[in-house]
């Protein structure tokens, strides 16, 4: 199976400094990975992509700094005369307290 993630957020600041450390305006894209990789494989077996990728965006939207989420998954080897099959969700916040 394949996986993308696209989270958006607008931040309130630019980041001037090429040298800049700090985690905590951005997008921690360590997190997500690790829900793919154990968090989302724990809830066992989904049998709809689409269930799947309400989960990725639910998970995403726990950080407030996100705005809106793209989930794209698709199957590489569902067919043998094609690249795969997917679904591909877009989310976007509309309460920001949520």
């Amino acid at each position: 199976m394949s996986i993308s993630v696209q989270a958006h957020y607008a931040p309130d600041t630019f980041f001037p400094d090429v040298d800049e450390k700090s985690r905590h305006r951005i997008i921690d894209y360590s997190l997500i990975h690790n829900f793919l990789t154990q968090g989302l494989p724990a809830i066992g077996h989904l049998y709809l992509l689409e269930a799947a990728a309400e989960r990725i965006v639910a998970f995403c939207f726990q950080d407030l700094k996100i705005q809106s989420v793209t989930v794209r998954l698709e199957k590489t080897q569902i067919f043998t005369d094609a690249a795969g099959a997917g679904v591909e969700v877009s989310r976007t916040r509309t309460d920001r307290t949520a």
